[in-house]
């Protein structure tokens, strides 16, 4: 059995906020995540930034 290397989905370095000026909200700051490739991946977390991730990456 071959195994399959390296990265399907690699998001480095990931901002997002909501809003602006002083009313603006920073939902995602700095996150690097990386999925390996023949790898199932779960994202557990609190409900307010878990979709946040799903979304942008």
């Amino acid at each position: 059995m071959t195994r399959n290397v390296g990265a399907a989905a690699r998001a480095v370095d990931v901002w997002k906020s909501y809003g602006t000026g002083e009313a603006a909200v920073t939902a995602l700051a700095g996150v690097s995540v990386e999925f390996d490739r023949g790898r199932f991946t779960a994202i557990m977390g609190p409900s307010c930034g878990v979709p946040i991730v799903g979304h942008v990456v």
